[in-house]
Order: C-alpha cells, then structure tokens, then sequence
C-alpha cells in the first residue's frame, strides 16, 4: 500500500469515527453477495460504539408516488373499480368518473403538475387530466 493511500485510508478513519462518535476496529468482513463476483466482497472498518442520530431518521415520509398510489387506491375501493382499470384506456362511466376524481384529489392533494399526473396514470395528455379534474370539481360544486 502506498504512503498516500495509507495516509488517505487514515483520515478517513478518523474523520468517521468524528462523525459517528465511536471508535472503528479494522476487521475484515467477508460478505458473499448472491454469488456474482468471482471475489466475495471485503468491508473494513465496521462501526464500534453509538452513532450519534440524524434529523433524517427521525422523520419518515412517504414518497410522492407512494402518496399517488394510496390516493388512487382510496378512491379505486370507494367507486368499486381496480387500480389497473383506472390506469387503462376503457371509458366507462363508472371508471372514468374514478379516474377524473383521482386526477382531481392528485392536483389537490400533492404537488404534481397536470403532465407528471398524466404520466403516472398510463401516459395521458395533461389536456385529459386538466379536462377531467375540471369536471369533478364542476361534480362537487353542483353537490353531486
């Protein structure tokens, strides 16, 4: 090992065992992963000690399209369809009122734009989508 990558390896160590609040033993960890490499894979400097705990896991938000997902799946149960059927290209009556609610609770409730609405519910034109959030929201001021 040369002089620079010792001394880099070094600091490295240091500066984790600063972050991270405890000390770190060098001890080789021979992990197998799946068998896909002809080598098994070598992980140095395992942690020793408490890590200090961060903002971010503390907090756990879910993802926008997992917000998407719940949101078409609410509204799917309430009107009695799928959520497959609310993606596909079939104009039902009952199936496109679903699919205009969805775009409607979407635009409302998260911070997609009528194009990444459009996308995520098989690749419409932002057109579609604004035309039918329009008309549920027209729905719901008539009282309907």
């Amino acid at each position: 090992m040369s002089a620079a990558l010792a001394e880099y390896r070094q600091r490295y160590r240091e500066a984790r065992a600063r972050l991270w609040g405890g000390e770190y033993v060098e001890r080789p960890v021979v992990r197998d992963i799946l068998h896909l490499s002809a080598r098994p894979a070598i992980i140095y400097d395992e942690p020793v000690g408490p890590r200090r705990p961060l903002f971010a896991d503390s907090i756990v938000l879910p993802t926008r399209k997992a917000l998407a997902r719940q949101i078409v799946l609410e509204v799917a149960e309430r009107h009695g369809v799928t959520f497959e059927e609310i993606v596909s290209m079939r104009r039902q009556q009952r199936i496109v009122d679903a699919r205009n609610e969805v775009y409607y609770r979407l635009r409302n409730e998260t911070t997609w734009s009528f194009p990444s609405i459009g996308r995520f519910l098989g690749d419409r034109d932002h057109s579609s989508v604004m035309c039918g959030a329009r008309k549920h929201a027209q729905k719901l001021e008539a009282g309907q």
